[in-house]
């Protein structure tokens, strides 16, 4: 699997030191055109704040999970989705 780079500081002056190329199939776009973008999938995107709360976890399963180099977060709120989505609670 390929990973990508770290957003580090170094990494961000790179891609904002990458030239950008105009034509006729890729045009500048103007600031209205911009603002008319809308997202593709607007479900998937969640307007709410993030809400903390804790979870005990057994440490053997943590143990085992942070192994997999996984998010435990991002995995957790899909894993949520998916039960909220499957079993409508």
């Amino acid at each position: 699997m390929v990973m990508s780079k770290k957003l580090t500081p170094e990494r961000i002056a790179e891609i904002m030191a990458f030239p950008i190329t105009y034509d006729e199939d890729c045009p500048k776009l103007t600031k209205e055109q911009l603002a008319e973008f809308r997202p593709a999938h607007p479900e998937n995107f969640v307007k709410e704040k993030r809400q903390k709360i804790t979870v005990y976890v057994d440490s053997d399963a943590l143990e085992k999970f942070n192994a997999t180099g996984l998010d435990l977060e991002s995995y957790i709120n899909s894993s949520v989705r998916t039960a909220v989505a499957e079993y409508g609670a």
